[in-house]
């Protein structure tokens, strides 16, 4: 298995407060059965905004043999696409779309400005996998009908699933991965108080969609 969104990182963002702390993340997800763990700290947010060679050092330091590179959650805005950045890809598609991982401001809420995001990024070559795609509150109707029209991929948060069974967010994941909407999982840790989210969310997974635990944890993706 291969997380795709975290936090691990220690002093890069809203992530762990020390080294130790990262290790002990890393220790813990290595038993719950990940083989690989793509950090992915705060890029362009309001409050973070780590370099490049910030994230490299934090690896170098930490030297887990779990972490062999890393990529960034990216804060949408509108002038995006238009910064000149280096794009840290987490994969590349079969038809050369860079998949990048894409979390929205939280007042951006509406229909058209996600919609118009995911176009303005597939102008400029990228696929954007939107993480936890709960938080924000859309209809199953949208996310298919966005799904149809253009190159995106849906990530859901295993600390949302471990949520109560009346939670509407984890309703909402659960109608979505039923029809296979959903992409990818992942932990979106950051501190190790929340191990234990994590834990019961993946158990939740292999007891109720063990045949998609493969596809959900991995660095494929279609189109």
């Amino acid at each position: 298995m291969i997380d795709l969104h975290s936090h691990i990182l220690h002093q890069l963002d809203d992530g762990p407060e020390s080294i130790d702390e990262s290790r002990e993340c890393l220790r813990i997800l290595a038993e719950f059965g990940f083989e690989e763990l793509i950090p992915t700290p705060h890029r362009f947010h309001m409050l973070y905004d780590p370099q490049p060679e910030d994230v490299a050092d934090r690896v170098a330091e930490i030297g887990s043999l779990l972490i062999r590179r890393f990529s960034f959650e990216y804060m949408y805005a509108h002038d995006l696409v238009e910064r000149q950045f280096d794009a840290f890809e987490l994969s590349t598609t079969a038809s050369g779309w860079k998949v990048l991982l894409v979390e929205f401001l939280p007042f951006m809420s509406r229909k058209n400005d996600i919609e118009q995001a995911v176009f303005s990024l597939n102008m400029k070559g990228i696929a954007p996998l939107i993480a936890h795609i709960e938080r924000y509150s859309m209809p199953d109707e949208f996310w298919a009908e966005l799904k149809r029209k253009y190159a995106v991929y849906y990530q859901i948060s295993l600390k949302t699933l471990s949520n109560r069974f009346f939670d509407n967010k984890r309703n909402q994941i659960i109608r979505l991965l039923d029809a296979g909407l959903i992409d990818n999982a992942a932990t979106d840790l950051h501190r190790l108080a929340k191990i234990q989210q994590i834990e019961q969310g993946l158990n939740y997974l292999h007891k109720k969609y063990s045949k998609q635990i493969a596809r959900l944890f991995s660095l494929s993706f279609e189109g």
